[in-house]
């Protein structure tokens, strides 16, 4: 939820400053404007690398706790791995858009 009001205020923000630039942006809008590109792909590297790592770890401790224990896995184990994957896979995007809640709202 955090995620989304924080997305939602720093996109009113960034187009409210697109309107206002017009046809003739000024050097801080062109800034704005690439730093809004650079640090979706930055989020977006950053998610996926920790989505890929988070799923090798998981899957290696399920596989390694179903030799050792001898059991399959159970539907909840699953679905707390999922979820570890899901998170690390956000944390980037919402550090991102706090970092930029903070800074745009001075």
């Amino acid at each position: 939820m955090d995620m989304m009001q924080g997305s939602a205020t720093v996109i009113a923000t960034r187009t409210t400053a697109m309107a206002k630039a017009g046809t003739r942006p000024s050097a801080a809008h062109d800034r704005e404007m690439k730093r809004m590109v650079d640090e979706k792909v930055d989020a977006c590297a950053a998610s996926l690398t920790g989505m890929a790592f988070t799923a090798a770890a998981s899957c290696q401790s399920l596989w390694l706790a179903s030799l050792w224990g001898g059991r399959a896995r159970t539907a909840t184990q699953l679905q707390r791995a999922t979820a570890r994957v899901l998170g690390a896979g956000l944390t980037p995007y919402q550090k991102t858009v706090r970092s930029n809640v903070k800074r745009l709202r001075k």
